[in-house]
This record gives structure tokens, C-alpha cells and sequence, in this order.
């Protein structure tokens, strides 16, 4: 997995690519804490066009960033998951707790 940080006025977008999964935590937990301590930051965008897989690790770093979002007052948005994916998202119900653009 790779991840891009690339900062748009008030958000920070996280571009992902490959695998989203355990192996690959320790990389999205440290592009997402520079996420969260970025200032004057209201939004975080996790653009998911380039994600091929993701197991239920990643679905666990995605909610363990909203909740150290929701503390810091920021919201964090889904962003082009891949039609499987969105089906993933729709099993475990994560348009109840984040914002999925398409």
C-alpha cells in the first residue's frame, strides 16, 4: 500500500493505493496521524479510486481515524471506492458513520 498526503485548503487528502489491510497498518496510521495533527484542517478525505482490497483491518483503522477526528471536531470522507468495496462499506453499514462520495 502507498499512501500520498496532499493538503487542499481546509481538508487533507489521503490518496491510497493497493491493499488496504493488517500488513500495511503501521503506513496508514502514521499518513493519517499527520493528517490529524495538520492545523486549521476541518476535513479528511480518504480517496479510495486506487484500493484493490481491503479486509477487516482496514475497515478498524477507518473507524479508529473517525473517532480521533470526531475529537478533534474534523470529519472524515470516503471518497471513489471501487464497486466492491462500496459493497463492503454497505454490509457493515459505514454510511452510518462516514460520508461516501462516489
Amino acid at each position: 500500500m502507498r499512501v500520498e498526503i496532499e493538503s487542499q485548503r481546509n481538508e487533507i487528502l489521503l490518496q491510497v493505493e493497493g491493499h488496504m489491510d493488517f500488513p500495511t497498518h503501521q503506513e496508514f496510521q502514521d499518513a493519517s496521524g499527520k493528517a490529524l495533527e495538520a492545523p486549521g484542517v476541518d476535513r479528511i478525505v480518504i480517496d479510495l479510486t486506487m484500493v484493490t482490497f481491503m479486509d477487516s483491518a482496514a475497515l478498524g483503522m477507518l473507524l479508529l481515524l473517525r473517532e480521533r477526528a470526531d475529537a478533534r471536531g474534523r470529519k472524515v470522507v470516503l471518497r471513489n471506492p471501487s464497486p466492491t468495496i462500496l459493497k463492503l462499506f454497505s454490509v457493515v453499514n459505514f454510511q452510518k458513520f462516514f460520508e461516501i462520495q462516489n
